[in-house]
Parts: C-alpha cells; structure tokens; sequence
C-alpha cells in the first residue's frame, strides 16, 4: 500500500518561486504565475495537510483539526436544549446510530464498552407524509378556475389527505434537543 508524503501548508517545498518564467509553480510542476494569490493556489494544490489554530495537524480540507472539531460539537450539543429521558427514541451524534429505547443503549454501551452519557444523545421527531393541497396542480390548473378542482377529484384529495393523516410517521430525525441515558 502506497504512503501519501505530508505536506504542510507552510513547508518551504509546498510551493517554489521560479525566476525565469516569474511565477510560482507546485510539487506537481504545476505552473500558477506570479499574480497576488499564486502562491497561495501553489501551496495549496501541493499541501496535504494544513495546521490548526490549536497548532496540531489537520488534513487539508478541514478547518479544524480531529480534536477541536470533537471539541467544538461537545460545545453546540451542550448549549442544545436539555430535556430527561424518558423512553422515547434517540438517537447518538457520536455512534450515528438511533436507539428505541434504554434495552438497546444498554446493550449497545456493552458491547462497545462506551458510558452512555458519551453518547450525545438527542431525541427524535417524526417525519410525517406531507397532506396534498390545490396548489400541487396550480401549474396545470386554468387562472380562472377560482382554485377549485373538479368535485369527483376534490373528493378523492380529500378521502386521500383523510388516509394520510391517519398514516403513522414515515421516518424519525434527530431533534435539537439532547437527553441523557442514566442506567438505573
């Protein structure tokens, strides 16, 4: 398996200045002239990795590097709103995963050998299917219809939201309120 060389942003190889053509140009020999960004395109097509404001390294791409990007999503969850757990489903930022209930945290915490309180948990709210209204035909209908559909077909829209209501959720989707699991 080939190794991918790093890198940095700032190394003094990442980018040269080259005097008989009077531009800059990339480790790929990559030529970008000598405008007021060239050797920022240069070094930037050249870098693999870029240092962080904490100092560390972080792949180019990312503006953080792993551990303040970890840093950063433990601050916006614990500013989102706290509500007890109670039952309902959740589901985990840090897994990626939904849980139906506390049987299936505490087995996955388990297996994985996590605490639950780590798993960033947040409820979940429903996704419902959407009721159909006039406006779907707007496009098609007359302008002087008066936004009325013809009585046979207003019945079935009508029959049709009827059944839609009384679907349950189509999908659930993570909320922007956290909870935390505590074993008992």
């Amino acid at each position: 398996m080939k190794t991918e060389k790093q890198i940095i942003y700032d190394d003094e190889n990442a980018a040269i200045f080259v005097a008989n053509i009077k531009g800059w140009v990339d480790v790929n020999n990559r030529f970008y002239g000598n405008n007021p960004d060239s050797e920022h395109m240069a070094r930037w097509s050249s870098c693999t990795h870029k240092k962080c404001e904490c100092g560390k390294l972080m792949t180019k791409g990312w503006t953080k590097c792993d551990e303040c990007r970890t840093k950063a999503e433990i601050e916006r969850y614990s500013q989102l709103q706290f509500k007890e757990y109670n039952g309902d489903l959740v589901y985990s930022h840090l897994v990626d995963k939904y849980f139906r209930d506390s049987d299936e945290i505490e087995d996955y915490c388990s297996d994985e050998e996590i605490d639950p309180k780590d798993l960033r948990l947040v409820f979940c709210e429903p996704n419902e299917f959407s009721q159909i209204d006039i406006d779907y035909w707007e496009d098609v209908l007359p302008e002087d219809s008066e936004g009325e559909l013809p009585t046979k077909l207003q019945e079935a829209l009508d029959n049709l939201n009827k059944v839609i209501s009384e679907m349950p959720p189509a999908s659930y989707c993570p909320s922007k309120t956290r909870t935390e699991y505590r074993s008992v």
